[in-house]
């Protein structure tokens, strides 16, 4: 065995492990040390970056979001805002003080209602906890309510309440279910909700005056050369647009101070700059196709009357505004509507050809684009060639808003005057010429769908169908001095060329306004409803039994069902509507009359025959048929609607016969009956249609048949005062046809006692039973509905008595020679005022002036302002009083006593497609409502119209190198009849009443004194009024808003101020919640924003 050899001695290894070990340690500390100090730098440097003004980008985009959600919704406390910004937010003004509270858990589901059980288009939910309490549950109609759940259980959304009831806590709230965010999810659990005050309670007009977050721009040649008064301040000293020109004033406190990264203080300053977008014309809104019709197609001479100088159309929207007056190059062409150019014409039909560039000049600082996706191709605008488009044609409703026997004009088309008559003797013909009868009349410009759910594509070319411009596309417009103003999108600039910026201060692509009820008419409405039982139902068809229940519903049963909804009451609701059975249009008419009356009594009109006699004058006027509305009037409504037994009025019908002259010998009478009624629609080709037909039930083939029986009842009959009536359809007639006596047009009969008066009469009728006194009166009258048979029961539903619509005196002479003749007055043909003619006359005479035309067109209403125009008292009051209206004295009726306020409580809906919303069918919804409500409409508002012009903000421009441009949107927007300048440029309109008036003395509808040959109808007396109560407005909604953001870091090194910029088009319409401070989602109203280098 071998011994064991020892190794030699290993001595310090143990120290050099140790050592190592040592030195990797401070290998690691160095590294560690290295990257902490390069972290350090890193991080100071990024602070930098992010927290100081050398960086701007990430910090600044949060703080000019907050500031211009300070300018949308205000701040929790205002004490550290600058004085100008306290209660003067943009959605402050609108909604003032929120009602706080909660929505019962569960309670928000869809409609449960009986019949209606399941409709998608109406919530309902349970409210309680009210802060401020609510001591009516009608004070929360109209309304909107935010219901806020927590993020797990629901979206945040808003909503209007339609009608509310309960007598306490909580209250029942039925709403339109039409929220901005169509995707909103309904809350299970209890959640909070936010109830936004009544719209423009307090202030129901924007202005300069009244709005100081409001700028306003001085024009000179369509450029801005001033700015009088800047948002929220008056001195300039800031340029928000980088146009040039100072806007904007610098506010401290608007945003709180940050601490530096460097040890100091970030102070914030802001700069706003916002510009009204409804005192502008709208590009997709405004206009029509006229003005891009051959010259050809204007004729300046038809049927020998010189007609170039007629103005085209009827006042029915904003299509009637001229806005290629905008574009115009020049002076407009002789006989041809609005201001022909290319300009025009590619802005609503595209380019025909591919457009060019414009260089810079002295017009147009910036080069109009090229685009380079269409640079062979045309360019479309906001109507293209699809088959139907985007708007697939008027839903039935809108359809008959607008139909009936007089020719309407939604296409801005038609020129209507009078014909005289031959030898200026008589009632002139009422004439519509339009280029072609036919074609003209087949696509509605209102078809455009301009909603929030219609497509906006901003396609260049090919279109899936009409191609509205956006809101991206105006930026272009309004940020054409920015840098990157070639990236936007650049279809509207290109069709605009050289007019591109000329047009930055004068056009838009969005306005918009409420139909709701605001000021002096809300506050009277709100206050005329306190006084009516809170109701525990929300209709009579949810009522048990319904007279014992009455006081349940009476609210909703007096009341319009908009009017209870916070809207103006529509005086065009549909009346004749294929889902209202024969017989019941009775009832529908006569609900009305009641809801019209209702409201009246409401503004203040006094309950009782007067006012009743007006309201069912109002539904004559504007009914298709010839029947007179029977109206059973309650003058004690607040405690429920009882007519039967009451009053009764019937509606005064237009006047298809009037006596013009008698005469009488020997004990013979005659007298001689006329149908003074002639109105035609022709066209470049001459071809002539009549129109405002006779009623049916009066006659066939445009002719009133006198000897027309309904039953074995006469529908005319004459009468001595005294004396029995007698039927004209029990006499001896001579006539065309021989066994009829009709009256066409303008023609005239004569009615008998005896066929001896030595005159050959082709129309002649003898009613040997008609005895006639030495000196006496004759009465003509007729059927209260030609269409029944005579009823005298005044408790009967179908109540059909006669109703006097003419008299006239007469005398009967001892012979032929000493005759004379009693002839309506020479001074004015319609009223009871009669003159003695010679006793040489024959009979019948021609009448032997020139008569005004009586404007009935037995249509719906163009606008509010129409109704100026009915007539008051009953069918033979309004004859016997009659009276052309003038300047200085319009007919005494309500709408013309601006005290009643009537022009703000009554509203004509906007043609536009979708602007109301249908919910359900004919079948499943109409048919209930028009049997328990006597309603014949199944829409839900949306609360926005497209397209007025808010004539306080329209900005003065004057100097323009093209005169035509001078303060063109004012003239754009009044028409030719209206006055020059703006009344309302330093004088705001604070109420419609104002607006219609165009600021006159007394507040009455404006009127205009036309030259021939519109000089004989008062409707072209108040046409500029029709159309200003259609196209303009009080108020504005969407604004265009830049922020310019000035941080000061104050510490020690660092840099210079910084300047970072936003931009933000924002639109106040679209239904949000407002509760001061609270973001809610408020962010649904602004439409595009975009952050600035």
């Amino acid at each position: 065995m071998k011994p064991l050899v020892r190794s030699a001695d290993r001595r310090g290894a143990l120290l050099l492990l140790v050592l190592g070990m040592l030195t990797l340690f401070v290998i690691i500390g160095g590294l560690m040390l290295t990257l902490a100090t390069r972290t350090r730098i890193a991080a100071r440097a990024f602070a930098d970056a992010t927290s100081t003004t050398t960086a701007g980008p990430l910090q600044s985009q949060g703080v000019l979001d907050e500031a211009l959600m300070v300018l949308l919704r205000g701040a929790t406390n205002e004490a550290s805002l600058p004085q100008p910004m306290r209660g003067q937010s943009i959605l402050e003004d609108r909604y003032g003080a929120a009602t706080t509270g909660e929505a019962v858990a569960g309670s928000v589901r869809q409609l449960t209602m009986g019949t209606f059980n399941g409709y998608k288009a109406i919530l309902q939910a349970s409210i309680q906890k009210l802060s401020p309490a609510v001591t009516h549950p009608c004070d929360l109609n109209g309304r909107i309510i935010t219901l806020r759940p927590t993020p797990d259980d629901g979206t945040v959304a808003s909503y209007r309440i339609l009608r509310t009831t309960g007598t306490a806590e909580p209250f029942t709230v039925f709403l339109a279910n039409t929220p901005s965010n169509r995707s909103a999810v309904l809350p299970k659990n209890r959640c909070d909700i936010v109830v936004n005050g009544p719209e423009f309670l307090n202030e129901a007009h924007d202005s300069f005056d009244a709005d100081p977050w409001l700028a306003r721009a001085e024009l000179k040649d369509s450029r801005v050369t001033k700015f009088s008064q800047c948002t929220y301040g008056t001195t300039a000293a800031c340029d928000n647009d980088n146009d040039g020109v100072p806007d904007g004033v610098w506010l401290s406190g608007v945003l709180p101070d940050r601490p530096a990264p460097r040890g100091g203080t970030l102070k914030y300053e802001v700069s706003y700059l916002v510009l009204d977008l409804d005192g502008r014309i709208n590009v997709n809104a405004h206009g029509s196709l006229a003005a891009t019709q051959a010259a050809a197609s204007w004729p300046g001479t038809v049927g020998g009357l010189a007609i170039g100088g007629v103005p085209v159309g009827l006042g029915y929207g904003p299509a009637d505004v001229e806005a290629s007056r905008l574009l115009a190059g020049g002076p407009n062409a002789s006989t041809v509507p609005g201001f022909p150019s290319v300009r025009w014409s590619n802005l609503v039909q595209g380019s025909t050809a591919a457009p060019t560039q414009t260089a810079a000049n002295a017009d147009q600082r910036r080069p109009t684009p090229v685009l380079v996706a269409a640079a062979t191709s045309t360019v479309e605008g906001r109507y293209t060639d699809k088959v139907p488009g985007t708007g697939a044609g008027l839903p039935l409703l809108q359809q008959l808003a607008v139909s009936g026997a007089s020719p309407t004009d939604l296409q801005a088309r038609t020129r209507a005057y009078l014909q005289p008559p031959a030898g200026n003797a008589g009632v002139p013909t009422l004439t519509f010429f339009t280029p072609n009868n036919i074609n003209d009349l087949q696509v509605s410009p209102y078809e455009l769908r301009l909603d929030s759910d219609a497509p906006r594509s901003a396609a260049i070319r090919n279109a899936v169908g009409d191609n509205p411009f956006t809101p991206a596309e105006l930026e272009r417009i309004l940020r054409q001095f920015d840098a990157d103003a070639s990236f936007l999108p650049q279809r509207l600039a290109a069709l605009l060329d050289g007019y591109a910026e000329r047009s930055r201060m004068t056009v838009t692509t969005d306005s918009w306004d409420t139909p709701a009820l605001t000021g002096t008419a809300l506050k009277k409405v709100r206050d005329f409803m306190r006084q009516f039982p809170a109701p525990t139902l929300p209709t009579r068809a949810m009522a048990n039994n319904a007279d014992d229940d009455a006081a349940k519903y009476a609210v909703y049963d007096a009341l319009s069902p908009d009017v209870t909804a916070g809207l103006r009451f529509d005086i065009n609701r549909p009346l004749e509507h294929p889902s209202v059975p024969a017989g019941l249009l009775p009832s529908v008419k006569e609900r009305y009359c009641q809801h019209l009356y209702t409201l009246l009594v409401a503004l203040g009109a006094p309950a009782g025959a007067e006012t009743a006699q007006w309201a069912a004058n109002v539904c004559d006027f504007r009914d298709s048929d010839s029947a007179m509305t029977r109206f059973r009037i309650d003058t004690t409504i607040t405690d429920g609607w009882k007519a039967a037994g009451g009053m009764t009025v019937f509606g005064a019908e237009r006047p298809d016969v009037v006596i013009t002259e008698t005469v009488g010998w020997s004990g013979k009478l005659f007298v001689t009956l006329h149908h003074p009624w002639k109105a035609v629609r022709v066209d470049a080709g001459n071809a002539s249609v009549d129109t405002e037909l006779v009623n049916p039930s009066l006659g066939a083939n445009n002719m009133v048949e006198l000897t027309k029986k309904s039953g074995n009842d006469s529908v005319w009959r004459l009468r001595v005062d005294g004396g029995p009536a007698v039927g004209l359809g029990d006499a001896a007639v001579a006539g065309q046809p021989a066994t009829t006596c009709n009256l066409g047009p303008n023609t005239y009969a004569v009615v008998q006692t005896s066929d001896d008066s030595g005159t050959a009469i082709s129309n002649k009728i003898t009613l040997s039973a008609l005895v006639a006194p030495p000196v006496g009166t004759v009465v003509l009258e007729r059927l209260t509905d030609p269409a029944k048979a005579l009823n005298n029961d005044q408790t009967s539903e179908d109540f059909n008595p006669y109703v006097t619509v003419d008299r006239a005196p007469f005398t009967v002479a001892q012979d032929q020679n000493s005759a004379q003749k009693q002839r309506r007055s020479s001074v004015t043909f319609w009223k009871q005022a009669w003159s003695a003619a010679g006793p040489g006359d024959t009979v019948p005479a021609t009448y032997p002036s020139l008569a005004p035309w009586f404007h009935w067109p037995n249509r719906p209403f163009v606008s509010v302002a129409e109704l100026a125009l009915v007539p008051p008292g009953n069918a033979n009051d309004m004859l016997a009083n009659f009276a052309q209206p003038t300047a200085g004295t319009p007919l005494p009726t309500p709408l013309t006593n601006p005290a009643s306020g009537v022009v703000d409580a009554v509203h004509v809906p906007s043609r536009f497609a979708t602007t109301v919303l249908p919910f359900g069918g004919a079948n499943d919804v109409l048919t209930p409502l028009i049997a328990n409500e006597r309603v014949a409409s199944n829409g839900i508002p949306r609360w926005r119209e497209p397209g007025r012009v808010n004539v306080n903000t329209i900005a003065p421009n004057t100097g323009n190198s093209v005169s035509v441009l001078d303060d063109a949107v004012w003239k754009a927007t009044v028409g030719d009849g209206g006055p020059p300048a703006n009344p309302f440029a330093n004088n705001a309109a604070d109420s419609f009443t104002k607006l219609v008036s165009l600021g006159g003395a007394g507040g009455t509808p404006y009127f205009e004194a036309p030259a021939a040959p519109r000089d004989g109808d008062a409707f072209f007396n108040y046409a500029t009024a029709n159309r200003i109560a259609n196209v303009a407005t009080i108020r504005s909604h969407v604004f265009a808003v830049w922020i310019t953001l000035k941080t000061t870091d104050t510490s020690a090194g660092a840099p210079a101020e910084a300047y970072d910029r936003v931009f933000a088009i924002v639109d106040r319409s679209i239904p949000v919640g407002f509760s001061k401070g609270a973001n809610l989602n408020v962010r649904d109203t602004i439409r595009l924003q975009r952050f600035l280098e």
